[in-house]
C-alpha cells in the first residue's frame, strides 16, 4: 500500500459539532467513508460501533445510550 503514496501523509480531521453520545463511532465511520470517497487505496475499511452491557445483556447503539441514561434494568437473556 505504501507504494501508492510514497513520501506522503494522509490526515483526516473530524469536527464534532454536537454529541449526544456515540461521537467516536460516528467519527470513525465518517473518516472511513471520506477515505473511500476520495479514492484512497486501502486493504480493508474500519467500522465503528458502540455497545453497552447491562446485566450481561448486550445493547447496541442509540438504544444502549437511552437505556443507560434513564437507568433501566434489563434482565439477561435465557441461557446467558
Amino acid at each position: 500500500m505504501l507504494r501508492h503514496y510514497p513520501n506522503s501523509e494522509i490526515e483526516v480531521h473530524v469536527q464534532v459539532l454536537q454529541s449526544d453520545g456515540g461521537a467516536l463511532p460516528a467519527a470513525i465511520n465518517a473518516a472511513t467513508l471520506a477515505l473511500i470517497d476520495a479514492g484512497v487505496a486501502m486493504r480493508d475499511f474500519v467500522v465503528g460501533c458502540s455497545v453497552a452491557y447491562i446485566q450481561r445483556t448486550p445493547l447496541l447503539g442509540e438504544y444502549a445510550c437511552t437505556m443507560l441514561a434513564v437507568g433501566h434494568r434489563v434482565a439477561p437473556r435465557e441461557g446467558a
